[in-house]
């Protein structure tokens, strides 16, 4: 079955967004600080590091790993930090 290039990638980042709000789970309730409208979530693979989720906006929430500043969608984080705050239930 042929399927367009451009179909293709959707389905990818489909896939991968899946992929990362499903490890957002893995994050454990104590990597996360609560700070006013932002919440810190340590990083997972290097325990010397930790984002900013910023909720300011809520419309339009932010992250400062790589993910979100690469792909400018979801990350793990801003699930994790959203389910915590009782935005979304993952």
């Amino acid at each position: 079955v042929y399927m367009s290039p451009s179909l293709s990638r959707g389905m990818e980042r489909k896939t991968s967004e899946r992929d990362r709000l499903s490890r957002a789970k893995d994050i454990d309730a104590d990597d996360l600080s609560l700070l006013g409208d932002r919440v810190e979530v340590e990083s997972q693979s290097d325990p010397e590091k930790s984002y900013i989720v910023d909720f300011s906006d809520p419309l339009d929430p932010s992250c400062e790993c790589p993910d979100y500043v690469y792909r400018g969608t979801t990350c793990k984080h801003m699930a994790r930090a959203a389910d915590e705050l009782s935005i979304i239930e993952l």
